[in-house]
């Protein structure tokens, strides 16, 4: 590893779960560079600790970082782009606090009723307008009082 970057960044090891947040909340930023990630919760952990994040854009990392104020998306998977946006995440400094208000809105209640309306929605719809933006738009405007699922069919 080249001495500038050796001198200014700490590849770290597995952390055990209950020391995951002092590493969250020491680090300048979080970077994922996956090829595949589904709703990446990491993304969540960090943001919550008030670390903002830089993170490739594939499957469910767009839907985590909505706000490029408070994290950078990568469209390309490769060191330069990577480069790139760990420097430009790097002069907008976010403020940490922004960053984990931002985060809070993604609790386990409000995550569960929202998918619990996609899947509603699902249901009521069907498969061939899984598109549909009114749908998806649903999911996250979901009342507070439970629902019942009703199924039809055979």
């Amino acid at each position: 590893m080249p001495a500038c970057v050796a001198a200014r960044v700490r590849f770290l090891v597995e952390i055990a779960h209950h020391d995951l947040t002092d590493a969250y909340r020491a680090a300048d930023m979080f970077v994922l560079a996956s090829s595949r990630e589904g709703w990446a919760n990491v993304l969540q952990e960090a943001m919550a600790c008030g670390t903002p994040v830089v993170a490739t854009n594939v499957n469910g990392t767009p839907e985590v970082i909505q706000d490029s104020a408070l994290g950078q998306l990568v469209e390309e998977r490769t060191p330069a782009a990577l480069v790139r946006a760990v420097a430009a995440l790097r002069q907008r400094a976010p403020d940490r606090n922004a960053v984990r208000a931002y985060a809070e809105q993604f609790s386990w209640e409000a995550t569960a009723r929202a998918n619990k309306a996609l899947f509603l929605a699902a249901a009521r719809y069907g498969f061939s307008d899984r598109f549909n933006t009114a749908i998806v738009a649903s999911a996250y405007n979901v009342p507070e009082t439970p629902a019942r699922l009703q199924v039809v069919g055979p």
